[in-house]
């Protein structure tokens, strides 16, 4: 990964009270989070290889983190909305958008919330603490709890046959 855009990741992860002092309205700091969540999701499955909804560039999930970090938890509906939004077409059925939603949200709430729990406020990557608790929870746990809910919801509705889900979890975890 390039150092730049992880200092610049650290950039904004540190701004949290500057951010916090501006003031959106709730519903529209929700739509619009689930607005910039479909767009930059959009992009992300423009690189979908083994199937439509899977991608190896999710930076929507990086969006999302950041701005549940900045602007709170209590955003999340942006993301569920922004997440359902993106996943529903031709090719998902609702449930599984659904599905995909409550697990691209859990996995980003959860995140947050080690983020906030185990790290300095403001999360500064000073220390190797600081940067082992963003992996751990970014970059490890997060993603695992979207791919394992993501695919799970693919394989119920038979977006996937069980025969792909492995090969499915392990670009989703990725």
């Amino acid at each position: 990964m390039n150092l730049t855009v992880v200092s610049r990741f650290a950039d904004l992860l540190t701004t949290r009270v500057s951010i916090r002092q501006h003031s959106i309205p709730y519903p529209a700091a929700v739509l619009l989070l689930a607005g910039v969540y479909f767009v930059v999701g959009k992009i992300g499955l423009q690189f979908a290889i083994l199937h439509d909804n899977v991608s190896l560039v999710w930076l929507a999930a990086a969006f999302a983190l950041v701005a549940l970090y900045l602007g709170g938890m209590r955003l999340f509906p942006g993301v569920a909305l922004g997440a359902f939004f993106v996943n529903v077409g031709p090719t998902i059925p609702i449930s599984a958008a659904l599905m995909i939603a409550v697990g691209n949200t859990l996995g980003t709430v959860v995140a947050v919330y080690l983020l906030l729990r185990f790290s300095p406020k403001p999360l500064t990557f000073e220390r190797i603490y600081d940067l082992a608790i963003f992996v751990l929870s970014a970059s490890i746990i997060a993603p695992l709890i979207t791919a394992t809910v993501g695919t799970m919801a693919l394989v119920i509705t038979q977006s996937i046959s069980n025969t792909d889900a492995r090969r499915i979890w392990q670009e989703w975890w990725m």
